[in-house]
């Protein structure tokens, strides 16, 4: 029975290594996507349109982050345009939040202030609160509302200089309804927020531009752009409770007939955690806010979109119940050898014995060294970020990296059966230094 149960694992779990193997050699291989809409600017047309054609409004919704809010606006009021507009939405902060907010003094921050009961009911009922009171000003000031683009930014958030220009670039095709910027890690001196930063950089960054090819870039974190007219056809609260809001409300934006493009050429930073406990429970929250979204299956088959980008969000949506397939099989494979290696019996070995290892080695050594040494090369290739030491320990511990989204699965899943869907806050530290 041992020998049959460890057949079928295999059997099951080398297609699954061949596909995510050859979709991480197809993503590598991919040349930046360059949309025939996307406006390049030159000096004199960079003035015109920082001038007079769009209004950005920077959304930070904050719990607790006076470590870190006074340098995230003095990035934000930095930036090279004239109407810039940036509202600090306290949502409860128990901490000093608002008195630094207040101390800067700055006719372009305005602070909306949340009191409980209100308050602390998660990032999308903070957005909606504010998106409600700028909708109605935008209305009152007879402001074209296809003119407004809404940047939603966390308190730790830090834009790069040329963030908007390359916003304003992507959301002069009048079809774009959302962009969304790469996101880096600014305190890379640990191994585990390097990991983040490979991963954010350049892993998620390579399947933000396929998707850009199939039309169906994700609002993921840090730096998502929305135009407001865009939002007004998801209704009154275009953000929902989902604990993920971005991605909840970058796919409504698709389904919606509204495009999506990733802004590839400029990044936001933010801190990496260095705490194992507090990246599991982030990740938690994360993959339980992708279970939750399993409810728009129906609405993305039906939508009126590319076949590629349907898949790919298919793809993403499964991605939880996959990981948890493969742990059953993980387990189920570990106890088969276990029992086979006591048997007294070795007489089934010499046929199957030889073939299934020679399959599993193989299997193993692609799986879990292949693709970390691909993306670190990648990683080193393009940003240059570290010692080549450090790349390959990067590129070691990756396999392990991968596997902490294993508890991550399981906890999000007993959460989701339990409908423990209350906002998790990640903790910020003591400000690091930056990119």
């Amino acid at each position: 029975m041992a020998n049959e149960v460890l057949l079928v694992c295999t059997w099951v779990s080398v297609p699954f290594i061949c596909l995510y193997l050859f979709y991480t050699f197809v993503l590598i291989s991919l040349p930046d996507y360059k949309a025939s809409g996307r406006l390049k600017l030159t000096t004199r047309l960079h003035s015109a349109v920082r001038t007079e054609d769009f209004y950005f409004v920077f959304l930070l919704p904050c719990l607790n982050e006076e470590k870190v809010i006074k340098k995230t606006l003095e990035a934000i009021l930095s930036l090279p345009f004239r109407k810039i507009l940036t509202v600090v939405i306290d949502d409860g902060s128990d901490d000093g939040t608002s008195d630094v907010v207040k101390s800067m003094n700055d006719s372009r921050i305005r602070l909306h202030q949340r009191v409980l009961p209100d308050a602390r009911r998660g990032k999308g009922a903070a957005l909606n609160s504010c998106y409600t009171k700028l909708n109605r000003a935008v209305t009152r000031l007879g402001i074209n509302p296809d003119q407004v683009i809404v940047a939603v930014i966390d308190g730790d958030g830090r834009p790069d200089t040329n963030i908007l220009s390359e916003a304003v670039g992507a959301f002069a095709n009048p079809r774009v309804g959302a962009a969304q910027a790469r996101v880096r890690i600014t305190n890379q001196s640990k191994i585990l927020p390097l990991m983040q930063d490979l991963e954010f950089a350049v892993t998620v960054g390579a399947m933000q531009n396929a998707r850009e090819y199939f039309g169906c870039v994700g609002l993921g974190g840090n730096g998502q752009f929305t135009r407001l007219s865009a939002l007004r056809t998801l209704g009154a609260s275009p953000w929902t409770s989902c604990l993920l809001e971005d991605f909840d409300l970058g796919l409504r934006i698709l389904l919606h007939g509204w495009e999506t493009r990733f802004l590839s050429e400029t990044f936001v930073a933010q801190q990496g955690l260095t705490s194992l406990r507090k990246f599991i429970r982030q990740r938690s929250r994360w993959v339980q806010g992708n279970m939750q979204c399993l409810r728009y299956t129906k609405s993305i088959w039906q939508a009126k979109m590319q076949r590629e980008a349907k898949w790919d969000l298919f793809y993403f949506l499964a991605q939880p119940w996959l990981n948890m397939l493969g742990t059953v099989l993980q387990i189920a494979d570990a106890a088969a050898l276990v029992r086979l290696l006591h048997s007294p019996s070795y007489e089934h070995w010499l046929f199957i014995g030889p073939f299934v290892w020679s399959v599993r080695v193989f299997a193993w050594m692609l799986l879990t060294l292949t693709p970390g040494f691909l993306w670190v090369s990648v990683y080193r290739k393009r940003f240059f970020q570290a010692q080549v030491k450090t790349l390959f320990l990067a590129g070691l511990v990756f396999p392990l990296y991968n596997l902490l989204v294993l508890p991550s699965v399981w906890l999000a899943f007993l959460r989701h059966v339990k409908r423990k869907n209350h906002w998790v806050k990640t903790e910020r530290l003591t400000e690091p230094n930056t990119i």
